[in-house]
């Protein structure tokens, strides 16, 4: 599988969050310990470090290149259509958060809390995912390539219509989740997943 490509910058000393109510565009700044009460709506952002920083507003249509999120806080956020690229999401709350059509290139989420997050119809290139609750997650029509899973919680996720080519479950929780069948070829899951899976398509096994 193809490695994921990571952010590499310096950022600035710590600045304050009200630079972003008139810049359009930012790079190169960090962020500590505040909150964003501010819409980032079609912000650019570049080589940015927030540490957390709880987020208030939404972010739809927004871009960030090179950019780490540390423990920050987007709860219930909508962040449909954005565009991240080398980002990574660092023992963030990402519940109920929205992200439906966005574009995700070499993205990492690490031990984040995200269930109910909503990646309807985004699109991941060479992401990973680590030790993630993403319960009742909604992950249909979601396109993938080179996602690498590792020992994340999908219980009661939906994953309709998206083609799981290449993708290792085997060490995450699928409790409950459902699926549309023909996109589980090429999966790669675990003897106990199979056996539920098989239940789920109507398959009897014998002993």
């Amino acid at each position: 599988m193809k490695k994921r490509a990571v952010p590499d910058f310096r950022t600035e000393p710590i600045a304050a969050l009200l630079d972003l109510q008139t810049e359009t565009r930012l790079e190169g700044f960090r962020f500590e310990k505040q909150t964003c009460s501010t819409s980032l709506y079609g912000r650019r952002i570049f080589e940015c470090e927030f540490r957390n920083v709880e987020f208030r507003e939404g972010m739809p249509g927004t871009e960030f290149v090179d950019v780490i999120f540390d423990h920050c806080d987007f709860s219930n956020l909508h962040m449909e259509e954005s565009s991240f690229r080398r980002c990574e999401f660092r023992s963030c709350r990402l519940v109920g958060a929205k992200l439906e059509h966005s574009g995700m290139r070499d993205v990492l989420l690490d031990h984040c809390l995200a269930s109910y997050v909503n990646l309807s119809a985004s699109s991941w290139q060479t992401g990973e995912w680590r030790q993630c609750v993403m319960k009742e997650g909604y992950f249909t029509e979601m396109v993938q390539k080179n996602l690498s899973v590792h020992d994340c919680d999908f219980t009661g996720a939906e994953w309709h219509h998206t083609a799981m080519t290449g993708m290792d479950l085997s060490d995450s929780m699928l409790n409950g989740c459902a699926f549309t069948a023909e996109d589980l070829r090429g999966l790669t899951v675990n003897s106990q997943q199979a056996a539920h899976l098989a239940a789920l398509l109507g398959l009897k096994i014998k002993d």
